[in-house]
Parts: structure tokens; sequence; C-alpha cells
């Protein structure tokens, strides 16, 4: 026979939940019910961890009410070879049923489900100051993003950023902030997807204090992985950039050259009005298989972006996918604040006593 018992034992079993698994055995008669409240008291406590537990004993226990019948008839208190028997029947069930429900709750959770997240663009690393850099990064799948950063490939006392959580709608991008850093400082530093350090290490350099005098030196270049120039498509220059270690890089823009989807029967058809393809420039920008990979992961960048990369040749702020181009931006790259964030990309950043200012010169510009 099925027994249906509610158990109520939190450590110590209470008399109104021993009196309740009672009346579940049919066992109602007072005196019975006192001598089981007694009885019961000696159960271990580890069984009474399981809280508030309904189950279904199986077909190895199912003589259980019969026992405790026979014992409670009997004036004699339960020898302690049959206690044994009961008691490690029901330790021996519920820990099983505890050990199968933490299996299938495992199993049922969503990370377990996808597996461990992987990165597949980037990190990148911009908006840098004296005391604070912004990173991005892609992941394969649903993940919380952090980053660990120090002064050393320990990680035996890192700074954290702050975490973000890569998303379908996003493309997966995320963006973290960083703030507390030394100025004019080396930092090394590793994403943390779902908890789990990745062994994918970066590293910069911190700006010095904003007015101090100081030497430096910083790489610019443009155009690149356009489909139809062999070389552009090379990227033999970026490991020689990185072998000089420069502070920062900036990027003049046609970083990438997507504006190939329009043609002579849909002349207006550009890239940037589907964003989805917006998304998949950004991709190829940060492709890791490209030579650039070695620069971005020895310095930061800046960046805004020039025609090609924009929307089409010559193109200005009339044309259609604007918009897109602006929100991309925001969503993809690790940038320093916009003056108007709305309406372009135009800003300027401090290196030491040194302003740089970036000019947007396509959603801003008016037709020829």
């Amino acid at each position: 026979m099925d027994l249906l018992v509610e158990f109520a034992f939190l450590f110590r079993v209470g008399e109104d939940s021993a009196k309740h698994v009672l009346r579940q055995c049919n066992l109602t008669h007072p005196a019975r019910q006192k001598e089981s409240y007694e009885w019961l008291k000696r159960f271990p406590d580890s069984i009474g961890a399981f809280a508030v537990f309904p189950l279904k004993f199986c077909t190895s226990i199912a003589k259980l009410p019969k026992v405790w019948d026979q014992q409670l008839h009997d004036p004699i208190p339960p020898s302690n070879q049959t206690e044994g028997k009961i008691m490690k029947r029901v330790g021996l069930t519920l820990w099983g049923l505890g050990f199968f429900l933490i299996v299938g709750l495992v199993l049922m959770s969503p990370r377990f489900a996808r597996g461990q997240a992987k990165v597949t663009h980037g990190p990148v690393v911009g908006a840098v100051t004296d005391t604070g850099a912004r990173i991005l990064v892609r992941t394969d799948t649903v993940a919380t993003v952090q980053f660990q950063l120090a002064t050393d490939t320990t990680f035996a006392n890192p700074v954290l950023s702050t975490t973000a959580t890569a998303v379908a709608d996003s493309d997966f991008f995320v963006i973290v902030d960083v703030t507390g850093l030394q100025s004019a400082t080396r930092y090394f530093y590793r994403p943390v997807l779902d908890g789990t350090p990745q062994n994918d290490i970066g590293e910069f350099v911190t700006f010095p204090p904003p007015g101090s005098e100081t030497t430096f030196t910083f790489a610019f270049g443009s155009c690149q992985q356009a489909f139809d120039d062999p070389n552009s498509n090379k990227g033999g220059v970026f490991p020689r950039i990185a072998e000089e270690y420069p502070w920062f890089f900036l990027h003049l823009g046609d970083w990438t050259y997507p504006d190939t989807t329009d043609t002579e029967q849909n002349p207006t058809n550009y890239f940037n009005v589907d964003y989805a393809r917006v998304q998949a420039s950004y991709r190829t920008k940060y492709a890791r298989d490209f030579p650039m990979f070695e620069l971005l992961r020895t310095t930061a960048i800046d960046y805004v972006y020039d025609d090609h990369d924009y929307s089409n040749d010559n193109s200005d702020m009339t044309y259609p996918g604007r918009e897109n181009s602006i929100r991309g931006y925001h969503a993809m790259f690790p940038h320093y604040p916009l003056a108007s964030p709305g309406n372009g990309l135009w800003h300027k950043f401090t290196y030491a006593n040194c302003d740089f200012f970036f000019l947007d010169t396509r959603s801003q510009r008016h037709p020829n």
C-alpha cells in the first residue's frame, strides 16, 4: 500500500506536526498519538532538515504504517531492531529524494541548459582616463559579464568592473565601466562570465592626471577591411603598431566597408537602414581572426565613423539609417561621453595636458 506523509520536522519534531503524521497514518486514538509522538522525537535531526516535504513513500517502505500500528498496539516499546529498520528506510528515502531533487534543479537551470558562455568578439577597451575605462565584449549566449583588473596577471586583488548582462536583443554585446584605477599604470584585465574568470587576458595603460606634463606615443589610422581591396584586408600593420605599445590608438573611420548592399536596382538600400547589418559590421570590426585584434589586446582605442562605415560613399546627414549608425556606436563601442548623444558622435578627451577632439563629419554634414 502507498502512504502520503507530510513531514514537518525541522531539526526537532513539533507536536502538531507529529500528530499530523499520525493522522495521515489513521492513528487517531489519543493514546496512540501520545505514544507515537514520544517515539517520533527519537528520529535523527538530519531527517528533520526536510521541512514541510510532501512525498509518497515508494514500495520499499510501503509497510511502514503497519509496522507503526503494530508497535503502537504493543505495550512494549518498539525494539531497537524494528526502530532501526524504520529509521533506515525513512532516512534513505528522504536522502535519495533530496539528491534527485538537487540534480533535477541543476539540470533544469538555464545556465546548465545553455552551457558555459564564451567570448566571441573583443574585449575592447575605450574611454580611458586617469582613473577609469570602459570595456566592451560580446558573448555567444546569455551571460552575466564582469571584468577583473589588476597590475599583474595573478589577479590576486582585482579591481572589479560594473556588471552587465549579455542578451539577444543587444546581439550579446555588453559594455561595463571601471573606476578607481591608478593613473599612468598598466592594467591587465580578463572577463568573468557567469562568475567564472576566463583565460582571455588583455592590457592597457591608464592616462596621466589631466594637466600633467609628460611625453607619450599614440598611433592612428583608418580605412581597412574593404571587401574589394586585398591590401586593406591583410592587416599586417596592426601587429607592428602593437609592438610599439602606444598609449592609445585613434581610428579615424572606414573601419570595415559594409556599404555593399545598395545596387542599381535598389540604390538606397544602404547597410545601415537595417540595424542587424549595423550589428554585423561591428562583429567584423572586432573579429579575432583579423590582425587588428593583436593591437586591441594591448592598447585602448577611440573611434568615430567616416562615410563607408556610417552609411555609404560621401554620405551625409540626409541619408536614411542615420539613427541606426548612431545607435550602433552607443551600443557597440566603449566611447567617451558625447556632446550631443542623440545627434552625433563628436567628443573630446584629455591626455595629460593635451586635448583631442573628434568630429562627426557624416551625421552633421550637409549635402554637397
